[in-house]
């Protein structure tokens, strides 16, 4: 391989006065190689030149399109901060209200109305006077009136409550009542009452006289427990009984086989045998005491809907 030879050519040292003020000549570099037929002469390199990219460009100005968006942006920012600061603000003062009127007594209950305390007035008046005096004074919109609702439905007399407010002071209780329809002896001796769903309402020591009985073996039951289905079906025989019938009736009785009997005041016996369809056994009892003169007739059955009369 031909060998290469560089050369360089400078311009005579300018004097001090021109290397100040004068711009300098650009220098040539010739690349001789003996190996190619021509020389390869590279000018116009000079000193001060940037050897990547030349000199530094100038700065333009900025598009006042440009900055006017810009200004816009930072607008909008600075308004979606204040909106979000306003927001903030504004729960914060609604947060701080709804706590004073939680717990002002401006906003307390000053009044209490109960619908509907019949038999709990008598009977359960001691509950019920306690739940109206903890519902008294209390903030109207944070009284619990949930837990006045449990405390009242505890009681055995009761089938169930509403309880509302009526702003700005006013607390109504509706109750609904279990009505007694008839009772029954227990093993120890005292008397249940109960209702036409077959609950006992009271455990009382004497014998009601209010109700109509029920003879048959059952267990001793506390307020609130349910009788067997069997009472429950007496009882709601005694509610159905048409008026002239119930006129007459001195008792009931279940037996161990699940059927029902009732008496009359004239001695008579009617067996309904099971509690089932006495709607239609009914108007066929009523039939045989048009018809018969029942202080003749020693019992009536109409356990197959068909009356029989012995």
């Amino acid at each position: 391989m031909g060998r290469r030879r560089r050369t360089e050519s400078s311009p005579t040292p300018p004097p001090a006065a021109a290397q100040a003020g004068t711009p300098q000549r650009p220098r040539t570099v010739t690349i001789i190689d003996e190996a190619l037929t021509d020389s390869v002469v590279l000018g116009g390199f000079d000193d001060t030149d940037d050897v990547l990219g030349g000199p530094p460009p100038a700065r333009t100005a900025m598009d006042p399109r440009i900055r006017e968006r810009r200004s816009e942006v930072r607008r909008r920012s600075s308004r979606k901060r204040r909106r979000v600061l306003v927001g903030v603000g504004s729960l914060v003062v609604l947060c701080a209200v709804a706590v004073v009127l939680l717990v002002s007594p401006v906003w307390s209950v000053r009044r209490v109305d109960v619908d509907g305390a019949v038999y709990m007035q008598r009977f359960d008046g001691e509950r019920l006077d306690a739940v109206v005096s903890s519902l008294r004074g209390s903030p109207m919109l944070s009284v619990d009136l949930a837990g006045a609702r449990g405390e009242l439905e505890a009681s055995a007399w009761v089938r169930s409550v509403r309880i509302t407010r009526d702003m700005p002071s006013r607390v109504v209780i509706e109750i609904a009542e279990r009505v007694p329809l008839a009772w029954f002896a227990g093993p120890d001796g005292r008397f249940r009452v109960i209702d036409s769903d077959g609950a006992v309402i009271a455990v009382l020591e004497g014998q009601p006289v209010d109700y109509v009985g029920i003879a048959g073996l059952a267990p001793d039951l506390e307020p609130g427990e349910m009788v067997p289905p069997v009472f429950r079906a007496a009882a709601q025989l005694s509610r159905s009984l048409p008026e002239e019938v119930a006129a007459r009736v001195t008792g009931l009785a279940v037996s161990a086989e699940g059927e029902v009997s009732m008496t009359l005041d004239s001695g008579t016996e009617v067996a309904f045998g099971l509690p089932d369809d006495l709607q239609g056994k009914l108007v066929a009892l009523v039939v045989v005491l048009r018809r018969h003169d029942v202080n003749d007739v020693r019992v009536i059955d109409v356990s197959s809907g068909q009356p029989t009369i012995r």
